[in-house]
């Protein structure tokens, strides 16, 4: 009887062994995995940073490069032009403000611009459609001139020059609206103000071969650690430009004497 009440204790010795051992075993486990992850939340965050430092190198430099940032992460920079051939802003434009397209280095060609408004599925078409107010800034001699034009593609008494509301294509999206500036060999810039509500922009050269220059400057930067981690950061900048305040603001090169 002594024997038996020996093998059931040692029996459940080893169970309890057993039992504990798995939960060690799992502990560890869990904690070789926590210390797994927190490694690689650091070296994601790592890279990041150094993603992020070559975005700000090439920004300042304006030209492509590589380094290091700290012992063990590395980044490389891409930058490239576009917008030459047509562009599209990637963010919809609110009421109030200016997209401006630099006619510099436009082609001796250019004649012209097709403006598309208001992108299907992305903006307002139908119940408080955008409007467009077009800037066409220009040299002539020693001065300065504006022209404007108004584009709208519902009727609100406001002396803007109505299109037709449709689907047009452009850039692989659809949009609603579409206007036709006339463009001189003078003119130095386009400045494209919205109305009413939001719009996402459009810009296309014409005729058919014609250019703008380069509108952006894309850079796409990638950091790197030495474990093989990889985080990838991309930036478009477009040219400088004034705010929208400006449109309607008076410049002089001198004082300004008010006339008795």
């Amino acid at each position: 009887m002594k024997i038996n009440q020996s093998g059931q204790v040692a029996l459940i010795v080893l169970l309890v062994m057993v039992v504990m051992l798995t939960l060690g075993i799992s502990v560890a486990q869990r904690g070789v995995t926590d210390v797994r992850i927190s490694q690689q939340e650091e070296d994601s965050a790592r890279a990041f940073q150094a993603a992020e430092a070559g975005v700000e190198q090439a920004l300042s430099t304006l030209s492509s490069g590589a380094g290091e940032f700290g012992e063990d992460v590395s980044y490389s920079a891409q930058v490239t032009q576009s917008g030459s051939a047509g562009f599209v802003v990637g963010q919809p434009v609110v009421a109030g403000e200016t997209v401006r397209v630099d006619l510099a280095e436009a082609s001796q060609n250019l004649s012209g611009l097709n403006l598309y408004f208001i992108e299907k599925g992305k903006d307002d078409c139908d119940t408080t459609p955008a409007a467009i107010e077009v800037s066409m800034v220009q040299k002539v001699g020693s001065e300065d001139r504006v022209k404007r034009e108004g584009f709208d593609v519902q009727d609100r008494n406001n002396n803007f020059t109505p299109v037709t509301a449709g689907s047009y294509a452009f850039e692989g999206k659809t949009w609603c609206g579409k206007a036709t500036v006339s463009l001189t060999g003078n003119d130095d810039e386009v400045r494209i103000k919205v109305w009413y509500s939001r719009a996402t922009i459009g810009g296309e050269p014409r005729p058919a071969g014609a250019t703008l220059g380069d509108q952006y400057l894309f850079v796409d930067s990638v950091g790197k650690t030495e474990g093989g981690v990889t985080r990838a950061v991309e930036v478009t900048r477009s040219e400088p430009q004034l705010p929208p305040v400006f449109d309607y603001a008076l410049f002089s090169g001198g004082g300004i004497i008010k006339g008795e």
